[in-house]
């Protein structure tokens, strides 16, 4: 009968044996799985992903055959399972299902006995250096499958943890942007009920036989600018309505922003003036940039439109230019600052947020009307990003950002 001794030396010669015919055991296993059609991913991977942690668990297998001690057996046999976890894992991120998983272990165990077999073919090795390395490959095998196996339980887990919660917050926006755009358009209908409810009294007044000729001229300004907000507040559902069901497409075309909005602020500026404000413009005198020049004046209107409306005193400044970062793709920003009341809120919803917020300025409650609204379903159309900074009694800067590259064609 052999000797402790004995059988420690013969698998030691076998743990050396199968150390230098690593590289034929690994092409071994890679023409196996490859030949297997149940493993599709595996096929495809490059050498060295498949390879993945494969060494260092053969590693860890030589170095268990070789142990003299209770110690490093225990020792070879964590760093099995720790590999055995770790290449569990990355066959998961690589998008191995469960049983292809466990298919490859098979055919991982299949080549190692058959090199053991053909080690103890050539060499006298005891029966119990036998029983002992067919016991460490079983336990080899065992404990991959187990590790593998617990692995993908705990990550398909945690992702359908991750989806839940993904599904949750995206029905939580959902009905937020929901409830929002219900309080835009009631708001809306609020303001040309009013406005209406101007024409209707300012007509009343007009009909009237006697009527003094002061009270005529003042119902007749009162019925103009109340025909003028109706038609303003028609014009602004309409654009609104059609962004919201879709019906906008883009128009990408390579154009001179600088002139586009220049252009704007010369048209605006008397508008400016009758409320005893100033707009004053800032920017290079051309800048060429890819987008759709139509729906970027209208962004800028309607922001420009909105500062004039809520600024009393000072004015507005309207201001372009690229912005230089290589680390980042080309953009340029549009800045659109005023010295109205401003407002407590100090971040505007970004772009991609389309649900309307109320903002409140230093005296009373006012709402951001269908302006902004429009302004941020158009941001969503350009890739853009709208943001806003507030300062209460100093005055309110909105900040668009920009690609300055074309990003597709006509949408």
């Amino acid at each position: 009968m052999a000797s402790s001794s004995d059988v420690e030396a013969d698998l030691a010669a076998l743990a050396d044996h199968l150390a230098a015919h690593r590289e034929a055991i690994l092409t071994s296993m890679r023409k196996a799985v490859s030949d297997d059609p149940r493993l599709a991913v595996a096929a495809k991977l490059p050498r060295a992903q498949f390879q993945d942690h494969l060494p260092q668990l053969l590693d860890a297998f030589e170095s268990r055959l070789r142990a003299r001690t209770q110690r490093e057996e225990s020792k070879a046999a964590g760093r099995e399972v720790e590999n055995a976890e770790q290449h569990g894992r990355n066959r998961w991120h690589q998008g191995y299902n469960l049983g292809e998983t466990i298919l490859e272990w098979r055919h991982l165990h299949e080549c190692l006995l058959r090199e053991i077999e053909r080690f103890i073919d050539l060499n006298t090795l005891s029966a119990p250096a036998q029983r002992l390395a067919m016991r460490d490959l079983a336990t080899l095998l065992g404990e991959g499958v187990s590790e593998s196996a617990q692995e993908h339980a705990q990550l398909h887990q945690r992702e359908s943890q991750a989806r839940a919660a993904e599904l949750s917050q995206a029905l939580a926006r959902a009905r937020a942007i929901e409830a929002a755009t219900s309080h835009t358009w009631r708001e809306a209908l609020h303001d040309l009920r009013g406005s209406m409810g101007l024409v209707r009294n300012a007509s009343a007044v007009l009909v009237r036989d006697a009527l003094p000729e002061n009270a005529r001229t003042q119902s007749k300004d009162i019925l103009k600018r109340g025909v003028a907000a109706v038609a303003e507040l028609l014009e602004e559902l309409t654009d609104l309505a059609r962004l919201e069901s879709g019906q906008e497409r883009v128009n990408i075309t390579t154009f001179d922003a600088a002139d586009v909005l220049s252009r704007l602020c010369a048209t605006t500026r008397p508008l400016a003036g009758t409320q005893g404000l100033f707009l004053h413009t800032e920017g290079p005198e051309e800048l060429m940039v890819g987008g759709d020049a139509m729906k970027v004046h209208r962004i800028a209107q309607n922001l420009l439109l909105n500062a004039i409306k809520y600024t009393r005193r000072g004015g507005v400044w309207v201001r372009w230019k690229r912005l230089e970062n290589p680390s980042i793709p080309a953009r340029w920003i549009l800045t659109i600052q005023d010295s109205g009341p401003g407002m407590t809120t100090e971040t505007f919803p970004a772009a991609s947020d389309p649900a309307p917020r109320t903002f409140t300025d230093a005296n009373a409650e006012r709402s951001e009307g269908l302006g902004l609204p429009i302004v941020r379903r158009l941001c969503l159309l350009l890739d853009a990003v709208v943001d806003v900074h507030s300062v209460a009694g100093e005055g309110t800067t909105f900040t668009v950002t920009f690609p300055s590259e074309a990003q597709g064609e006509q949408r």
